[in-house]
């Protein structure tokens, strides 16, 4: 009689070794944004170059625009309205009021990079009488 034959061996599930994940990328200290002393500078020079429109104010118009621009050391451009405040006139005073600001120089760690700005236009008439 023949002696039995081994039992084939039960295939075993070939792993490869795994390799831990490479760590994160070390960050670099990069800021977050303009401070908040350059967000007002930036916000003051639109708001001081504003001209609340003489029709608008005669018809008791009032309301708040909502712009989006890039900014760039010094230069604004793509303005454009996000929000309006329903009414032309105020929209068009408040896009000709941050393509006509005198703005700030960026802060050193922003010379040179393009910021995306959003922010809102107000118009009042107890604020500009």
């Amino acid at each position: 009689m023949p002696a039995p034959l081994p039992a084939p061996a039960e295939p075993q599930p070939s792993t490869p070794p795994t390799a831990a994940p490479p760590p994160p990328p070390a960050a670099t200290a990069a800021p977050a944004g303009p401070s908040p002393s350059f967000e007002g500078a930036l916000r003051a020079a639109i708001e001081a170059a504003l001209r609340y429109p003489e029709a608008a104010r005669m018809a008791g118009m009032s309301g708040r625009t909502r712009v989006a621009f890039r900014y760039r050391d010094g230069a604004v451009s793509d303005v454009s309205v996000v929000i309006s405040s329903g009414v032309g006139v105020l929209d068009r005073a408040a896009l000709a009021a941050v393509r006509d600001a005198n703005c700030p120089k960026p802060e050193p760690a922003f010379a040179g990079k393009t910021l995306s700005e959003q922010l809102w236009v107000n118009f009042n008439l107890n604020d500009h009488e």
